[in-house]
């Protein structure tokens, strides 16, 4: 008894996380699971030629029920850069989500991690798989930089 006692008091005397670093910490690991789960399973599902075929021509009727111009030329991109990307996606997602479960515990390894995935993702995706055409990825960077600053706020709770 005397026991729970203490250990209630030390545990109360710990201070908490705060709920916005929860709440990051949610965020990150909903999208990078998302990251990782699609990207390694569309890359498996892509990887075999005759699931590339079907997905093509998937991906042309969306396109011409969106209205988008030659159809076939961008799906043909797409088909040239998706595998890759969806891999490339997936490896990131992990690399994310392993800086998010060290930054759950409080280490500041997780964070650099983090932040070279967020790297990693925005100029890696765009340097590698870009189409001719393709602008640059100023959402997904933005979104990373929020992510990474915001973290950073919480950098001092973290030991090494």
């Amino acid at each position: 008894m005397e026991e729970n006692l203490e250990n209630e008091k030390l545990s109360a005397e710990q201070p908490g996380r705060p709920t916005f670093f929860k709440v990051l910490l949610i965020l990150s690991t909903i999208n990078n699971g998302w990251s990782f789960l699609f990207g390694g399973l569309g890359s498996l599902v892509l990887s075999d030629e005759s699931n590339q075929d079907n997905f093509a021509l998937l991906y042309i009727d969306m396109l011409r029920q969106l209205g988008a111009e030659e159809p076939e030329a961008a799906a043909k991109q797409f088909m040239e850069v998706g595998p890759g990307l969806l891999g490339f996606s997936a490896v990131i997602g992990l690399l994310a989500l392993i800086g998010v479960f060290l930054m759950h515990r409080l280490q500041k390894l997780g964070f650099h991690i983090y932040v070279a995935s967020q790297i990693l993702s925005v100029f890696g995706a765009y340097y590698l798989f870009s189409t001719p055409g393709a602008g640059f990825p100023w959402t997904s960077m933005l979104l990373a930089t929020m992510f990474v600053v915001w973290y950073r706020r919480f950098y001092g709770l973290m030991t090494a």
